[in-house]
């Protein structure tokens, strides 16, 4: 992220204050930045400093409270997973993070809080949960990602995608081992997304890949 020559010097002296085992803290950090500037030819007043330190967690580069920077917030193993992990699979929440990625739910809650605060990551409810996004993703495509993001949705879908005709419930049911009511439920889901459309004939009601959805992937 591109940053000012004056809030360069400013993060450079957070820095060095964070070295010191320290947390950021604006309050503390503008004393301790004024006297560096003084013994130095560093021109940038107290309240020159506390403005560019306010810019500073405005752009998510510092947050109050941690020793932590935007810069190395991927320096941990076990976050930078996390990361990649979200960033090519939108739309998981947390239970499925966990149940996916074989780490203890604390140690995945802190990671989250963390790449949250610092921006790598978007947050949004959706049926209940707390469904996790990377920031480029566009806001329109949240229901449709978090619905794709499902096992019986992938499956649902797979079996319209290799199928040259289009399907019934019942069909579909049998083909998965899944219940009709089940089948249902997820149909309807990916009806109301236009994923999927319908078709009533005479004496059933087939469903097929919808050409928005195919867009959607090419």
């Amino acid at each position: 992220m591109f940053l000012s020559d004056e809030e360069e010097k400013v993060y450079d002296a957070i820095q060095h204050y964070i070295d010191y085992n320290r947390v950021f803290n604006c309050e503390k950090l503008i004393p301790f930045i004024s006297n560096a500037f003084s013994r130095s030819s560093i021109n940038i007043n107290e309240k020159g400093i506390r403005n560019i330190l306010e810019n500073l967690e405005k752009k998510k580069i510092v947050i109050q409270g941690s020793k932590l920077t935007n810069a190395i917030v991927l320096q941990n193993p076990n976050r930078r997973i996390i990361y990649k992990f979200i960033k090519n699979n939108p739309g998981f929440y947390l239970h499925r993070l966990v149940k996916t990625l074989e780490l203890p739910n604390h140690v995945i809650s802190w990671h989250l809080d963390m790449l949250l605060k610092f921006g790598y990551i978007k947050k949004v409810i959706i049926e209940n949960h707390e469904v996790y996004f990377h920031p480029s993703v566009v806001r329109t495509n949240y229901q449709v990602l978090y619905a794709l993001s499902k096992v019986k949705t992938q499956k649902i879908l797979s079996i319209m995608y290799k199928n040259s005709k289009p399907l019934t419930k019942t069909s579909m049911a049998k083909e998965l081992g899944f219940h009709y009511n089940t089948i249902t439920k997820y149909i309807e889901l990916l009806k109301e997304l236009n994923i999927i459309t319908e078709e009533k004939l005479a004496h059933k009601t087939i469903y097929q890949l919808s050409r928005k959805f195919l867009n959607f992937f090419t």
